[in-house]
């Protein structure tokens, strides 16, 4: 009976030991992979880290570059867009001078003529007086000034609806300087969000 009772308690003094032993092998191993698992959590993120904020960088230059590029291709727009606009207004203006400097040298020598025709026609009225003839030569006369007003007409026409079209070319270029600002203040908050967020990752 004793020798049964010592056989058992070998037994469990044995089991006891290689249970200590399996439990010990089991922290090891266990300790092992969790050192192994946190170099390698810590390996990905400082690669995760290195990888966003060359993203990050790349991002941003390239952002702040197409924005560079925007605000030249406008500007240089909007300089040739005034030049061409001056230069059709000073072309427009010399036109239109040049044609009421020659209209009215037209009508000058239309009405010298005329009253020419009327002095030698009144001079000739006692001899052969021609009131037809002369009914004609006034409505004629009349026809030409009242052709001269209509061009004058068109040509201040033309003059207005080109300054028109300037002041919309100013409108136009205050929403392009406003699109160019609403840009910059959308890369100021995407600087602050990657700021934020690597504060975060820092944390």
């Amino acid at each position: 009976m004793f020798a049964y009772l010592s056989r058992i308690e070998a037994n469990i003094a044995e089991l006891r030991a290689t249970t200590r032993a399996d439990i010990a092998e089991l922290r090891t191993a266990t300790q092992a992979d969790i050192a192994e698992l946190r170099a390698a959590s810590q390996a990905d993120i400082a690669e995760l880290r290195a990888t966003s904020r060359a993203d990050i960088a790349d991002l941003s230059t390239t952002t702040r570059a197409d924005i560079a590029e925007l605000r030249a291709a406008t500007q240089a727009d909007i300089a040739e867009l005034r030049a061409a606009t001056q230069a059709d207004i000073a072309d427009l203006r010399a036109t239109t001078r040049a044609d009421i400097a020659d209209l009215s040298t037209t009508t000058r020598a239309d009405i010298a003529e005329l009253r020419g025709e009327l002095h030698e026609g009144i001079a000739g009225l006692a001899k052969n007086v021609d009131i037809a003839a002369l009914g004609r030569l006034v409505e004629q006369q009349r026809d030409d000034i009242l052709s001269l007003k209509d061009d004058m007409s068109v040509l201040t026409a033309i003059v207005s609806r080109l300054d028109n079209s300037h002041t919309r070319l100013l409108t136009e270029i205050r929403a392009t300087h406003a699109q160019v600002s609403r840009l910059t203040d959308r890369l100021g908050r995407f600087d602050d969000r990657v700021r934020r967020l690597e504060e975060e990752r820092h944390l």
